[in-house]
């Protein structure tokens, strides 16, 4: 018999997965009163319509390499890396370009919402 050590981790992982999302809607739904259909705004502007360049290409850059990792797991079955950082048998960093875009996205994303970038109010 194959040693399988993971196994009821892995599937006490997936029933804790589960019963957490089936509290949360009974809670949304039977408890709150939630029916569907009502639209919760998360953030308040599209990427088109900011004029905050930081918000701009920050979405932008982030959506992009979002994208491209999609289309990699659909054409390859998995993300396509090719820079691997690492010091001897020390692997710490393995990413593509689209993980640079979302990582500089979000990064501008980050400067925006602390402040930086903005215009000093009057």
């Amino acid at each position: 018999m194959i040693a399988r050590p993971w196994l009821i981790p892995s599937l006490l992982a997936g029933l804790l997965a589960f019963g957490l999302d089936r509290g949360h809607k009974f809670l949304q739904v039977d408890t709150l009163g939630w029916r569907g259909g009502e639209v919760v705004p998360v953030t308040g502007f599209w990427w088109s319509r900011t004029a905050d360049v930081l918000v701009r290409f920050g979405l932008m850059l982030a959506i992009g390499g979002a994208v491209s990792n999609a289309l990699d797991r659909l054409l390859y079955g998995a993300v396509a890396d090719f820079f691997h950082f690492h010091w001897q048998d020390w692997s710490f960093y393995i990413f593509n370009l689209a993980d640079v875009a979302i990582t500089l996205g979000v990064l501008l994303l980050l400067l925006d919402f602390i402040g930086i970038g903005r215009g000093k109010p009057a």
